[in-house]
């Protein structure tokens, strides 16, 4: 059990020490491809699939700074600094993948459950 926090503790100084390459924040594991910190996992997982013609940098020169300490982002910036950095979209799920995904744990949950109450009568 001593092993086993030392090895916690270790792991946890580790991942203090990442910082998000979009932002620059505080980042604990790598999503998409890239070390990123929540914000801009979630950012990107919101943004990607979307067209970025449908996006609007806040100065029109598309060279805003992203940083975590600015608190509104451009978000055409953001997300092109994302794609330049190498955060990649092929693990996003489509809305049509979301759909099918929730489809098939509802049906896992109710043949769980069926098998749960067969085991009891």
């Amino acid at each position: 059990e001593y092993n086993m926090l030392i090895k916690s503790s270790r792991t946890k100084q580790r991942r203090d020490d990442l910082t998000c390459v979009i932002c620059k924040g505080s980042a604990y594991c790598h999503n998409f491809g890239q070390i990123s910190c929540h914000s801009c996992k979630e950012f990107f997982r919101r943004n990607a699939l979307l067209p970025i013609e449908k996006t609007k940098c806040l100065n029109k020169k598309y060279s805003c700074q992203i940083r975590f300490d600015i608190k509104h982002k451009c978000q055409r910036c953001r997300l092109l600094k994302c794609f330049q950095l190498g955060m990649c979209k092929d693990n996003l799920l489509t809305p049509k993948d979301k759909i099918a995904k929730q489809k098939r744990i509802e049906e896992n949950r109710r043949i769980r459950l069926t098998k749960i109450n067969h085991e009891f009568t």
